[in-house]
């Protein structure tokens, strides 16, 4: 777990509103493992990027929803593009 897109370039949980970061986890996948798209699919199944600043119990603009792709050159995701969900 970590930090991002805040006002300052470090932060911690104890000052996390003051310096507007939201909280933030690192994926590592194995495409021959699981797919991006079966991954996104669980994504969107857990979360709701429609609630502004909240993400089940939790409530903050530390929740606010984010998705961040780095990815290599030549691969990507539709879903994640276009913003859509696949049922």
């Amino acid at each position: 777990m970590g930090y991002a897109n805040g006002q300052t370039l470090d932060t911690s949980y104890e000052i996390l509103k003051m310096t507007d970061h939201a909280e933030t986890v690192h994926i590592k996948y194995d495409n021959d493992i699981i797919s991006l798209n079966k991954l996104t699919d669980y994504y969107f199944s857990i979360i709701d990027p429609t609630s502004i600043n909240r993400q089940g119990l939790d409530e903050g603009r530390q929740y606010r929803t984010a998705n961040l792709l780095c990815r290599q050159e030549g691969t990507g995701n539709n879903k994640i593009k276009s913003g859509q969900r696949t049922e």
